[in-house]
């Protein structure tokens, strides 16, 4: 999790800066940069976190519950960023097919 936070608290910066004079369409670069794999799995885990900060919000269970609730949200988080993850950048599929 720490991974997550750190990745994010080194690439949103930049990028938020660097976004904010940007109007109309994006640039490819910019668009690559939002699309990053980590960037977007990152994003998933901590939603799957916040998930389950709701879930302890709303059913409020003892202290074993609340650590459950929490690994089995982030687990959510964490399988739903594998199919990012685990595909290749159009790049390098464009690269082999030769385009």
């Amino acid at each position: 999790m720490m991974a997550f936070g750190a990745y994010n608290g080194l690439n949103l910066a930049p990028l938020e800066t660097t976004l904010k004079g940007e109007r109309g369409t994006l640039a490819p670069d910019r668009l690559e940069q939002l699309r990053n794999s980590l960037l977007l799995a990152s994003v998933r885990g901590r939603a799957g976190i916040l998930l389950g900060i709701l879930a302890l919000m709303k059913f409020k269970p003892d202290v074993v519950g609340s650590v459950l609730t929490i690994v089995l949200a982030l687990l959510l988080g964490v399988v739903s960023a594998l199919p990012i993850l685990l595909r290749q950048p159009a790049s390098a599929v464009l690269a082999r097919e030769g385009a």
